[in-house]
């Protein structure tokens, strides 16, 4: 209840907890995943469903699988890029100040391929009196439970390795208590690429498939005997 409160209520020397986050975000490649969510519409391709014809909904329905943000974890080696950072103070930060989210977005491809959608993570800071201590949600590091979130364009755009990509992600506040998330990107040679999600109807992904980054431990717990 005090996120974005900018500190108000706070003696001056009170602390926060968490004082600060960063948001990350990074260009991916996933064939397996894309895929997936593209075949989910495959029932609407159906022509005779017991004498109705399905294929005029297909079109809307493989849209609307799309506008699903992805929460799951994922192997680092899916990034194609470095990511880049968005970094706020949430002692100073007011509110109106996070109804509106302008991201600008430049990464330098690392190597060719598909970019099937960004990548994004976040971390929070704990900054005590005499120790400072970062909780991450980083692919590559024990899986938390926040897992990490990927958004998944319709219609991937193909780069090659050293290609600089630009573009920028723009999240509005919903009076749901949520944001509606687009994104665009651009790559040499005019080619673009764009998205919307609606971050308040995500596709459980974790709950599916064994996630990366978990213990044995957590791999029996949620699936059963971990694989040998």
């Amino acid at each position: 209840s005090g996120f974005g409160s900018g500190g108000a209520g706070l003696s001056l020397r009170g602390k926060m907890f968490p004082g600060g986050g960063r948001v990350h975000c990074a260009p991916f490649a996933d064939e397996t995943l894309w895929r997936e969510i593209k075949d989910k519409a495959h029932f609407w391709g159906t022509e005779d469903f017991y004498g109705v014809d399905l294929t005029p909904l297909r079109e809307e329905a493989v849209r609307s699988y799309f506008r699903q943000c992805v929460v799951d974890a994922f192997e680092t080696e899916l990034l194609l890029s470095q990511p880049v950072s968005f970094a706020w103070d949430w002692t100073t930060l007011r509110a109106d100040e996070l109804e509106s989210l302008d991201m600008h977005l430049e990464f330098k491809v690392q190597r060719a391929g598909p970019v099937h959608g960004v990548a994004c993570w976040f971390d929070v800071l704990f900054e005590g009196t005499t120790k400072s201590r970062w909780l991450t949600t980083a692919p590559g590091l024990p899986t938390t439970h926040w897992y990490q979130m990927r958004l998944v364009f319709e219609r991937p755009m193909r780069c090659e390795a050293g290609e600089t990509v630009k573009g920028r992600m723009k999240m509005t506040a919903l009076d749901n208590q949520s944001y509606a998330v687009t994104v665009e990107l651009k790559g040499k040679g005019g080619k673009a690429v764009s998205g919307e999600w609606d971050l308040k109807d995500p596709y459980y992904r974790q709950t599916i498939y064994p996630q990366p980054g978990y213990t044995k431990e957590q791999l029996a717990r949620f699936y059963g005997e971990p694989p040998a």
